[in-house]
């Protein structure tokens, strides 16, 4: 219903009100759910609760963000990281990636798309960067803030539904998402220097790059986790790892096209080869088990 009404065109306040609504009156189709005046102000008083984490922090954020802007720190902060940058591309998208997180903290979506594409995307696109690649480059990293301490919004409303601590679940939040921000910068910068992801060039290739980046980033994200159908040692996470830097490799960054794609197609054997010997070995734990009991 939620994201029925969003399509619809209802305002994000609008639609969770009516989704609250149709909630309420869906719990009277079973008498097991059905809700009594008592739990109705029960659940309303638990939300109320359960907001202000989240309130404070947008507060503060609201604070910092304002401060910002209406000094001119926001710009300054700007054209200081492209002067510290030096002309160089790959210093400028680090710069631009830290920039996009810091500026997109405490703030929605759309609001870190304007402040990010007003303030950072110039930059890159001027720089050499294809623009829809500069754009979803800044984006990304400016929604990654989203779970990203201290001001982690996203993380502080999955406390207060969990009931954990807000900071100790923004820093849980950022640990198990690490790949996110690793990804564009692994050896290739991803949206960047392969910007047939964004649909740049011809359709095959981007979803060519789409696979290819799909399991780079799985495998990447076994490898920082060490958890593959069980615990991995070393030597499994070292494989993984490589097997995720061959499939993000954009063939196009080579001088002649077709050693990418060899990398890639060896990379994905690799990781192919690599799944199954952690499957086997898990059945073999799995019968070794089943004999012992």
């Amino acid at each position: 219903m939620l994201i029925g009404f969003l399509v619809a065109g209802f305002t994000a306040t609008m639609a969770a009100f009516w989704t609250i609504g149709t909630l309420i009156v869906l719990s009277f189709i079973n008498a097991g759910t059905r809700m009594s005046a008592v739990d109705i102000f029960a659940a309303l008083e638990v939300g109320v609760r359960s907001t202000i984490p989240v309130t404070i922090a947008c507060a503060c954020a609201g604070i910092i963000i304002g401060s910002t802007f209406v000094s001119g720190f926001s710009l300054k902060f700007t054209g200081g990281v492209i002067d510290l940058a030096g002309g160089s591309l790959i210093v400028l998208l680090v710069l631009t990636g830290i920039s996009a997180i810091i500026l997109g903290m405490g703030i929605t979506t759309t609001a870190v798309y304007i402040t990010v594409a007003a303030l950072i995307v110039p930059s890159l696109i001027e720089i050499g960067v294809k623009p829809m690649a500069a754009h979803m480059f800044a984006f990304y990293y400016g929604v990654v803030s989203s779970i990203t301490p201290p001001v982690a919004l996203a993380s502080f409303a999955a406390a207060a539904i969990a009931g954990s601590e807000p900071m100790a679940t923004a820093v849980e939040s950022a640990r198990i998402g690490v790949a996110k921000y690793l990804v564009p910068f692994v050896f290739v910068f991803v949206f960047v220097y392969n910007p047939s992801l964004v649909f740049e060039g011809p359709l095959w290739l981007s979803g060519y790059s789409a696979l290819a980046a799909l399991f780079g980033v799985w495998a990447m994200s076994v490898a920082l986790e060490g958890w593959c159908m069980g615990r991995l040692n070393g030597a499994y996470r070292i494989a993984a790892a490589i097997g995720s830097l061959g499939l993000l490799y954009p063939p196009l960054l080579t001088l002649i096209i077709l050693p990418g794609y060899v990398l890639n197609g060896l990379a994905g054997v690799g990781l192919i080869v690599f799944y199954l010997a952690r499957a086997r070995a898990g059945r073999h734990r799995a019968l070794g088990a089943e004999r012992a009991g």
